[in-house]
């Protein structure tokens, strides 16, 4: 499975203390029972690459798992 997320914010990535979010952390905890194959990241501030590589490596830390993300600039 692919999956699209839409915005790099605060629910995606977690930001200024707010943990790892919530998106990209339920999607680590659903690939330990669903093959998903890839998650896409676009939204408008390229900065947001770094957020989302970030979020990516405490999600892999806290839960042990792999989620193959990248991100695309709009």
């Amino acid at each position: 499975m692919k999956i699209l997320i839409v915005g790099a914010g605060m629910y995606v990535t977690g930001r200024h203390g707010t943990g790892a979010g919530t998106i990209l952390a339920s999607l680590a905890q659903t690939s330990r029972h669903q093959a998903i194959e890839e998650v896409l990241v676009v939204a408008r501030n390229p900065e947001n690459a770094r957020h989302v590589a970030e979020a990516s490596r405490r999600i892999e830390n806290l839960l042990g798992t792999r989620l193959a993300v990248r991100y695309q600039p709009l």
